[in-house]
This record gives structure tokens, sequence and C-alpha cells, in this order.
């Protein structure tokens, strides 16, 4: 899954230096409206909805992997 992600990261945001304690906004400055279309990515990818107050918790790489293999169960 992590690897899966990286390319996702790579492919949309060019970003290459990816770890599981990478945080979205400190580490990849990706603005708000950057996280948003992640979200979307994600949620087309994986064929997941995610809630507002689920996504707003998701800070760093490992948040969001976490998340998406529970939805994806």
């Amino acid at each position: 899954m992590l690897d899966e992600f990286k390319k996702l990261m790579k492919e949309q945001y060019d970003i290459d230096n990816i770890e599981l304690s990478s945080n979205f906004k400190t580490d990849f400055d990706l603005s708000s409206f950057d996280f948003i279309e992640l979200i979307c990515l994600v949620e087309e990818r994986y064929g997941i909805e995610m809630d507002e107050d689920d996504y707003k918790s998701l800070n760093t790489v490992e948040d969001m992997i976490t998340y998406i293999q529970e939805k994806i169960v």
C-alpha cells in the first residue's frame, strides 16, 4: 500500500521523499486545496468515500494508509 501511495504522490505532486511519518502540510507543504484534491484522488483510486470529519484527522502518510486499509477491508 505504501508503494502505491508513493506512486500517487509522485504522479500528482512530484514528491519523492515519502515516509510513513511524513506530514502532508509540514513535510509536503500541501495547501488545503491540494489536500482536498488528494482526498478526491484517494476516493477515486480506492473506491471509497471519506467523511470530512475523518479526513480532518489524517495528518501523516501513515494516517492516510491506515484509513484506506480500514475502508477497503
